[in-house]
């Protein structure tokens, strides 16, 4: 999978809608933030949005089509983030995912980062509410990796 950095307007709506189901929400941090794209064959399969905020990086959005998730492209995409944050000088990335994305959790565990905090009913004013694991996602978890002093 190729990654590269790409114009707010080659931002891909649809796959960044898979990860955050406010479309309000994506709109506004796809201007702030930096688009990422992942291409196999010329065909985008994964996208990540990273903002900065000082000394740390927040990841905004990260999502993989489904017709290849489950094949390491997230792990690919999330390890180009760290490294190009790590480039940028930042002390640490973190990102928020929903109390009941389980494998999002997971995931971003084995991957160095660690929860930093909770903020409860975050996600309790989406219209309809979002389920996932038969869990309605109401809180959001932060997760942070903290960038290795060289």
């Amino acid at each position: 999978m190729d990654i590269s950095q790409v114009d707010k307007s080659e931002a891909p709506l649809g796959l960044l809608l898979m990860a955050d189901p406010s479309e309000e929400a994506v709109l506004r941090y796809i201007v702030s933030g930096r688009v990422f794209v992942g291409k196999m064959e010329g065909t985008v399969i994964a996208t990540a949005v990273l903002e900065k905020n000082e000394q740390q990086f927040e990841i905004k959005n990260i999502a993989v089509d489904p017709k290849h998730q489950g094949k390491g492209y997230g792990k690919l995409m999330l390890s180009h983030l760290i490294q190009f944050a790590i480039e940028s000088k930042a002390q640490e990335v973190f990102l928020g995912t929903g109390n009941s994305s389980l494998s999002q959790l997971a995931f971003y565990q084995k991957m160095g980062f660690r929860i930093t905090g909770v903020i409860p009913d975050y996600f309790a004013g989406y219209d309809p509410p979002v389920f996932e694991n038969e869990i309605r996602c109401l809180d959001r978890l932060i997760l942070t990796y903290k960038v290795p002093h060289a």
